[in-house]
């Protein structure tokens, strides 16, 4: 069945391929973006609508005049802009969200779907070893983080007062090509090396990490917006735990030369994020798996190269 989907932040990392699928997948697509780069979707039948989270009532015009049936929320502020300007954070992250969620209400939109994080767990040393499903009470350490547990209970609270159907992701560490933002070392540790660059990432090598790749996260955003039939309003969407250094083994398997150094002196990353995180929901509800690390950074790889005009690898 068509549906009609607004995705907010839709020209963004994540938002820019949701788009995209949707629309070749043949649903009608309004994309709406403070800053939107309509080159992106020149080839695609696909609304491209300049507008704010802040102001509600430019959400709700949009909502009405198009006739939404589902609301993909895809803008935020991100973790390194969040902790430098908290103050800004919180105009975008949870009262722009908070009226996203208001703005479905009024509009009696069918459903909402929430892109939170993994973050909300906070770090992985809180918990020793242990995994962590989705109804472990998080403990974040980061503005970004709990600013996601925020919405994440806004939106518990809008489902349970007025019955709207509010569905939540959590994906980990998101790989993949293009990520601009601060901190986004997830993006820069593939791309840089893909593209002939030395690159160096502010934390200890041997900082666990469980990456899972951009398109496996729109796959499952796509599921939840299209599927009928969904069993839990939360889904961890996590990849499979390694090390920096070892991502970065498995990326000079692939480019020998690949220039990539840590801050051996720095921080581990699982002081600030959790790691050991539970798919057991998604896999078994809704059939989804995280591809592996060797897939991620093969795909990753390709795509950064095809960008810059250079020859993709073969395996």
């Amino acid at each position: 069945m068509n549906k009609t989907i607004l995705v907010v932040g839709g020209t963004g990392f994540l938002g820019t391929r949701v788009v995209r699928r949707l629309a070749q997948a043949g649903q009608s697509v309004v994309c709406l973006d403070l800053k939107p780069d309509r080159h992106k979707f020149q080839d695609l039948d696909v609304e491209v609508i300049e507008g704010d989270i802040r102001h509600i009532e430019e959400l709700i015009a949009v909502m009405n005049e198009y006739k939404i049936d589902c609301v993909a929320a895809l803008a935020y502020l991100m973790v390194g802009e969040s902790e430098e300007n908290p103050h800004l954070a919180t105009r975008v992250n949870i009262v722009g969200i908070n009226n996203i969620f208001e703005a479905a209400r009024l509009s009696k939109i069918d459903r909402v779907v929430f892109t939170s994080s993994h973050a909300i767990y906070g770090s992985q040393t809180q918990y020793g070893n242990r995994m962590l499903a989705e109804d472990n009470v998080g403990r974040p350490g980061l503005v970004y983080g709990a600013m996601k547990q925020f919405n994440e209970f806004i939106a518990q609270k809008y489902s349970s007062a007025y019955g709207m159907d509010i569905r939540i992701l959590r994906p980990s560490n998101v790989m993949g090509h293009g990520r601009k933002a601060a901190m986004a070392w997830g993006s820069r540790i593939v791309s840089e090396p893909a593209m002939g660059r030395a690159v160096h990432i502010n934390y200890k090598s041997s900082s666990r990490v469980c990456p899972v790749y951009v398109d496996d996260v729109v796959e499952f955003i796509i599921a939840l917006c299209l599927r009928d039939k969904i069993g839990h309003q939360v889904y961890n969407a996590s990849g499979h735990i390694t090390t920096l250094g070892e991502l970065a083994n498995t990326i000079r398997e692939y480019i020998p030369d690949a220039q990539i150094s840590f801050n051996e002196d720095g921080r581990i990353y699982e002081e600030m994020q959790a790691c050991n995180i539970d798919n057991n929901r998604a896999a078994t509800e809704l059939d989804w798996q995280p591809r592996g690390v060797r897939d991620i950074v093969f795909s990753h790889i390709n795509e950064a190269r095809t960008e810059a005009g250079l020859t993709p690898i073969t395996r």
